[in-house]
């Protein structure tokens, strides 16, 4: 099972949160589809649910997810973002699904038994509250914790027993089992994604470094080790039901098939300590997960596909390919200027808007530049990224289309340039007062046979508040001859003493009502 916004074919068309869930056979459906609601308060909120994390219980009958909802508007949100966290289970008979619900991030025991849930009890205090929910006999244990919060992916953070594992505040684990006061197990490391194995004798948690060594500990004696270690780094730890297997993410090449050190599926079995390799996907693999007799890894690759892997003969079927993107234009977009898609599965993609064929720059399993061509459509419409053979549809990016909406290149939270001297411009490297400089943009519009933009624009000074700018002189305004789609914008700064560093510029269309961006320029003061 896993989460998206996409829909498959055949089916009404919609970007709602769902569970999409996989039978044996590699059949998809969706399994449960979440529509934004009103609240009420002062001016009806919308509140944007995100299903996220599913897990199963290994008889396939229960699963836990958490719905992140995020309010947008009005006086009955409590904050800008609002998150409320729910886990449901199904096992009720005749598609019929019983439900639990509570804040936090939910996690499940493999049995089915046992959701928890993790929530901060101060917004300024990472210490966490934490309910266990026992799903046979609807009674549930609230408890004040030293938690840093249960992990959101890989395997399971509670046993069959209820024994619940976690990340510390400080270097160890903590380990709460039902009817017995929280401890923390110390080890030298702060560890994340903690996992312990079904029968709760043993943890495995990842260090913070950059290539996380796997720790494992013993929650009895306390016995911890480095258990699985490598230059690539191991991540995602999950147990299979037996305990005896633990699989686990890598780039790694301990078999000699992984040259590329792509991000591979990996295993070890824990009596023997024999590792195997179960994947070897070009791309990389972004997030996995073992079935609880072993049998199965299901594995999602950076290029979009999801994979399973038979045991025996390590062979992969495909049952879904996709992409999911998003998009760097956050505002009205403008013909002949380069825009951005990052997301997996980008190198399947063929993107067209309003049915028409924009100008691919660039093309990767992570990204896409593309330019608006000169003839494309003006208004509103979808931007759609289709992947050839794939069971959802499209999915739709909504684009408004102007012949130009000027937009300053942004880098580092202050726009991008060059020096007079060619040097770019930072905050270590200011402009001077007088000086020429060379600003990168997007959004200028057509340009004549030399290069030089047509569009008549304004660019002024609005570091201080009056009621009119002083207007900043522009020199120039090209099609930048080394990157198409992308413009190059000459000024001249204003000749005066500064006071303050950064100054705000903004920019717009001449004879528009309002000014459509705005960048910092570091500037040296006196």
């Amino acid at each position: 099972m896993f989460s998206t916004n996409l829909t498959l074919n055949g089916e009404d068309r919609n970007d709602d949160s769902k569970l999409i869930e996989a039978d044996a056979t590699g059949k998809l459906r969706t399994y449960l589809s979440v529509k934004p609601e009103w609240f009420s308060g002062g001016r009806h909120p919308l509140n944007f649910p995100s299903l996220r994390a599913p897990i199963l219980s290994s008889d396939g009958q229960t699963v836990a997810w958490t719905a992140t909802r995020t309010c947008i508007g009005g006086s009955g949100c409590l904050a800008v973002a609002r998150y409320i966290g729910h886990v449901l289970h199904g096992r009720c008979s005749a598609g019929e699904r019983c439900e639990t619900s509570s804040d936090g991030w939910a996690r499940l025991s493999p049995n089915g038994r046992y959701a928890a849930f993790a929530n901060p009890s101060y917004m300024l205090f990472p210490r966490y509250a934490l309910r266990l929910v026992d799903l046979e006999t609807g009674t549930f244990i609230d408890s004040n914790t030293r938690l840093t919060g249960l992990a959101e992916s890989g395997g399971s953070a509670i046993a069959n027993d209820g024994t619940i594992v976690s990340g510390a505040l400080e270097p160890g684990i903590t380990v709460y089992a039902p009817g017995l006061a929280p401890r923390i197990i110390p080890t030298p490391w702060n560890l994340t994604s903690v996992t312990v194995s079904p029968d709760g004798r043993f943890a495995v948690g990842q260090t913070q470094h950059e290539a996380p060594t796997l720790v494992i500990v013993e929650l009895a004696t306390g016995w911890y080790a480095p258990y699985i270690e490598a230059v690539e780094g191991a991540t995602r730890p999950a147990f299979t039901d037996d305990g005896q297997t633990l699989m686990f993410l890598s780039g790694a090449n301990w078999e000699d098939r992984n040259v590329t050190l792509a991000v591979q599926v990996w295993s070890i079995d824990l009596p023997t300590g024999i590792l195997r390799q179960w994947t070897s996907a070009p791309s990389g693999i972004r997030d996995a997960a073992i079935s609880g007799n072993g049998q199965v890894v299901i594995a999602a690759t950076a290029d979009g596909r999801l994979l399973s892997i038979d045991s025996l003969t390590l062979e992969s079927t495909e049952l879904a390919r996709a992409a999911e993107a998003s998009t760097d234009i956050s505002g009205p977009a403008a013909r002949l200027s380069r825009y951005s898609l990052t997301g997996t599965g980008l190198d399947r993609v063929k993107l067209t808007f309003k049915g028409q064929p924009v100008d691919v720059l660039t093309q990767s399993p992570s990204l896409i530049e593309f330019i608006f061509p000169a003839t494309s459509e003006l208004g509103g419409g979808p931007l759609e990224l289709s992947v050839e053979a794939s069971p959802f549809q499209s999915q739709n990016i909504t684009v408004e289309l102007k012949e130009a909406f000027p937009e300053f290149i942004i880098e580092s939270n202050r726009a991008s340039g060059l020096r007079a001297d060619g040097s770019p411009i930072s905050e270590s490297n200011p402009v001077q007062p007088g000086e020429t400089i060379t600003l990168h943009m997007r959004g200028l519009g057509p340009v004549d046979f030399s290069g030089n933009v047509m569009t008549q624009l304004e660019l002024v000074d609005a570091t201080t508040a009056t009621i009119t700018f002083p207007p900043i002189e522009i020199l120039s305004a090209t099609a930048d001859p080394a990157a198409p789609g992308l413009y190059l914008l000459k000024a001249r700064v204003p000749n005066r003493t500064y006071t303050q560093s950064p100054v705000y510029w903004y920019i717009r269309l001449a004879g528009d009502e309002y000014f459509r961006a705005m960048a910092f320029i570091p500037v040296q003061t006196q």
